[in-house]
């Protein structure tokens, strides 16, 4: 069976819900972002499948314990035995985690082992998190617009080697500056209360001409995006 990349709903895409509907950048506070891009489009695909198959699939997954304190927590509430968890929300779904009380080295021993035996080259790869991190144990990063952190070192210092990434770096460092500034939010007014809302439509318009220059949005997305704005 081939591979199935999972898309999220149109109304929920990164794009359309920071653009379209005015999200600020997502922050600690606001973390909008995981549950409709990653967890939600996941659950959608396993409630499918079970449908489909009478009973949910086998959900594999490569976490570790020690890639932070805050992934050993929220892992340790789920475990149901060695390596197993259960999946969140989804009572029925099992997870399995072969790769859970394995250290970074221990995976890049594992790959190298068996490289040629796969028949594939992770040279690439290994150049890659090397430039990073100034050796293949050290690099972690995750989505390049990311506004969690105040800074994405990792991407900084592999945009020393590859200057054509720079403009990636700035427009996820002006992603920050929008978020941490109120004067460019509207204010809600509820129950007589004044409450900071949504990005103003002008910091939308700066922000999909600023993306523009460096990556063209889905027509779909576009469009979808266009048409909250004139709902507005």
């Amino acid at each position: 069976m081939a591979p199935k990349i999972l898309t999220p709903e149109l109304k929920d895409r990164f794009w359309v819900l920071l653009i379209g509907k005015g999200y600020p950048p997502p922050s600690v506070r606001f973390r909008w972002c995981s549950e409709r891009l990653k967890i939600r489009p996941v659950k959608n695909f396993l409630k499918r499948a079970k449908n489909d198959c009478g009973q949910f699939p086998l959900v594999l997954t490569g976490v570790r314990l020690n890639e932070g304190n805050n992934r050993k927590k929220n892992l340790s509430n789920r475990f149901i035995g060695d390596k197993w968890m259960k999946y969140e929300k989804l009572s029925d779904c099992t997870v399995y985690a072969p790769l859970l009380n394995l250290n970074t080295s221990e995976i890049w021993e594992y790959l190298s082992y068996n490289e040629r035996k796969w028949g594939i080259n992770l040279q690439h790869l290994k150049d890659l998190y090397s430039i990073v991190s100034d050796g293949v144990n050290g690099f972690r990063t995750g989505c390049w617009v990311c506004t969690l952190i105040k800074r994405d070192k990792s991407l900084e210092r592999l945009m020393e080697k590859q200057p054509e990434l720079k403009p990636l770096v700035e427009f996820r460092n002006l992603l920050v500056g929008i978020r941490d500034n109120r004067e460019l939010r509207q204010r809600v007014e509820r129950k007589g209360k004044s409450y900071l809302g949504p990005l103003t439509i002008e910091t939308r318009k700066r922000i999909l001409n600023d993306v523009e220059r460096i990556w063209h949005l889905p027509k779909e997305e576009k469009e979808a995006i266009f048409e909250i704005w004139r709902g507005q």
